[in-house]
């Protein structure tokens, strides 16, 4: 695999277009959503993603995440790392445990990229 490149400028949000916008991306809008689906290019934070998509407050712990996915914790750390440089999940220190939750907005942006409507629904040529 190539040489990683930096993280996008953390002062750039990316959001996506709002629901049922579809617009070109700016250029920093494009490094940061290849940051993004960069970070999901892996099995097992798909699976962290997942999960914490499922929970009801969509955050845990390492040790909570671990089992779920059948890795160690120190596995699922360096998984969260890289998820939360990538902006997709953010961490918050509760007393002594730390808990990653799911950014949701940035998972929304990505989806809302990612979706593709052309007029009844079904892409079947190049887009514009």
């Amino acid at each position: 695999m190539g040489q990683q490149e930096p993280p996008p400028d953390s002062s750039h949000e990316f959001r996506g277009p709002s629901f049922g916008e579809h617009h070109r991306l700016t250029p920093e809008d494009s490094i940061e959503l290849a940051w993004r689906l960069r970070a999901l290019a892996e099995p097992a934070r798909v699976s962290i993603v997942s999960i914490l998509a499922d929970r009801e407050d969509h955050a845990m712990t390492t040790r909570d995440l671990a089992p779920l996915i059948g890795l160690t914790e120190a596995t699922v750390s360096h998984h969260l790392k890289q998820l939360t440089e990538a902006g997709i999940v953010d961490k918050h220190r509760d007393g002594a445990r730390v808990l990653y939750c799911l950014n949701i907005a940035a998972v929304r942006a990505l989806a809302s990229v990612l979706d593709v409507c052309c007029g009844s629904g079904t892409a079947t040529g190049p887009m514009d």
